[in-house]
């Protein structure tokens, strides 16, 4: 059963921020660079989910590595790496910017 509304009735305002740009990233760095791991750094204009695919060809990037963090600059380490050997990386956040690389 549905009865009319018999209240008083009020107007209410409110202002709803979108945030309709994509995060930046910016500072995409592969340091620490070791035998065997290497520590990709990034820095995002705000907060976001990191995540590393890499590779030993760039259309073979088959394993990835992710960090979720508020903190500047991101960083990830990846370790397991094969010695004296080249890597290819592209590094995604949120699904929406991309930064590629080899170290």
């Amino acid at each position: 059963m549905i009865r009319p509304w018999t209240g008083s009735s009020q107007r209410v305002a409110d202002t709803i921020r979108l945030d309709c740009h994509p995060p930046q990233l910016r500072d995409v760095l592969a340091t620490q660079i070791e035998d065997t791991r290497v520590t990709i750094k990034a820095t995002a204009d705000e907060p976001v989910r990191l995540r590393v695919r890499y590779g030993p060809q760039r259309d073979q990037l088959t394993q990835s590595a992710e960090a979720q963090t508020a903190a500047n600059p991101i960083s990830r380490e990846l370790t397991g790496l094969n010695p004296c050997s080249t890597y290819y990386y592209n590094v995604e956040i949120d699904r929406r910017g991309r930064q590629h690389g080899q170290f």
